[in-house]
């Protein structure tokens, strides 16, 4: 019994990905999660991702049949999150989809939508994924958070929409 879903895929123009989503896979039978599109992007996530807490699986799980008895309440790290950096070209227009390989050389695939994320408006699911009380959580922001939304474009400001008086020099 595996299960995986991707929750998003932030995309920047440069290429910066934000990949956000879960797995569960209570009998350790998952060998790879990888990134793919159809033009050449090929990015294993398992050997840079953040794991994440989600209880909340668990419980959703519960009662569905192929998890019967598998799911340990104290086994909560079933979210994941990181930044993947690919070459434009290897998105544009290109088919993205998540391949989960099982040790047994056998998987499944789930196609995936890149969301774009033009501007700092655009970023904030990024620290929507934040956990406050996650021990890691200086690693998560160093390792993907920060060099993602670096990649984030900036937008001018829209001078027509301040009110007030300019500053003297």
């Amino acid at each position: 019994p595996v299960a995986a879903a991707i929750d998003r895929i932030l995309g920047t123009p440069s290429g910066g990905l934000f990949v956000s989503g879960w797995l569960l896979d209570p009998l350790d039978r998952v060998d790879q999660v990888i990134l793919r599109s159809t033009r050449r992007l090929n990015v294993p996530l398992q050997d840079s991702w953040h794991r994440a807490e989600r209880p909340d699986l668990n419980k959703a799980f519960a009662t569905d049949p192929r998890f019967a008895g598998l799911l340990d309440p104290r086994v909560r790290l079933h979210g994941f999150s990181c930044a993947v950096f690919a070459e434009p070209d290897d998105l544009d227009g290109a088919a993205l989809y998540l391949e989960v390989v099982l040790k047994e050389w056998s998987g499944f695939f789930l196609p995936c939508e890149i969301t774009p994320c033009d501007g700092d408006s655009s970023a904030h699911p990024v620290l929507e994924a934040l956990h406050s009380h996650d021990p890691a959580l200086k690693t998560w922001i160093s390792n993907h958070a920060a060099p993602f939304i670096a990649t984030v474009p900036d937008r001018p400001i829209n001078r027509s929409r301040i009110t007030g008086q300019p500053l003297a020099d």
